[in-house]
């Protein structure tokens, strides 16, 4: 009976461990036919994937200018959810995850 509680709790630990996955960096994503990328510019992911679904500023830099760091979510796409961070319209960052 101990054996077979201590196997239904690892059972239930490993399926909340896989389903509390979470954002993983990603290098880029496909938007119709364009291939989003670090380095790109905010206008040309706009002109190419539409408005996304979620866009807010996050922060500022800080320094002698202050630049605005926002972030976008794309998706789902492929099953996935995307998430670019821009600083001052150039893309710094891109997360992915499974919602």
């Amino acid at each position: 009976m101990i054996r077979v509680k201590s196997l239904a709790f690892a059972i239930v630990a490993v399926f909340l461990l896989a389903s509390a996955v979470p954002a993983v960096a990603a290098t880029s994503f496909r938007c119709g036919s364009t291939i989003v990328k670090q380095g790109m510019l905010d206008i040309d992911i706009l002109k190419n994937c539409g408005e996304p679904s979620s866009r807010e500023i996050v922060g500022k830099t800080t320094g002698n200018l202050e630049l605005n760091i926002e972030r976008w979510v794309y998706g789902p796409i492929s099953g996935y959810m995307y998430i670019l961070y821009f600083k001052a319209g150039k893309l710094e960052k891109i997360e992915s995850y499974r919602p």
